[in-house]
């Protein structure tokens, strides 16, 4: 199976949702990873979904790199 580009695609940072997240909207489903601000300026990500429609296409990856 071939993976799709979701390079073009928008990451969103929803810091309105009970755990601060950055998302993918995609074909009417959201992948996100979750993450928590630390002191000085750090980032720890630590939790990523897919949902099971886009399993294995990629877009997990695409959600780091875009980072």
């Amino acid at each position: 199976m071939a993976k799709k580009d979701w390079s073009l695609l928008p990451l969103t940072n929803n810091m309105d949702h009970s755990k601060k997240r950055f998302e993918f909207h995609v074909e009417n489903a959201i992948a996100f990873i979750e993450y928590i601000l630390a002191k000085e300026n750090s980032i720890y990500l630590t939790h990523t979904e897919v949902p099971k429609s886009l399993e294995r296409k990629g877009l997990g990856s695409a959600i780091i790199k875009k980072l």
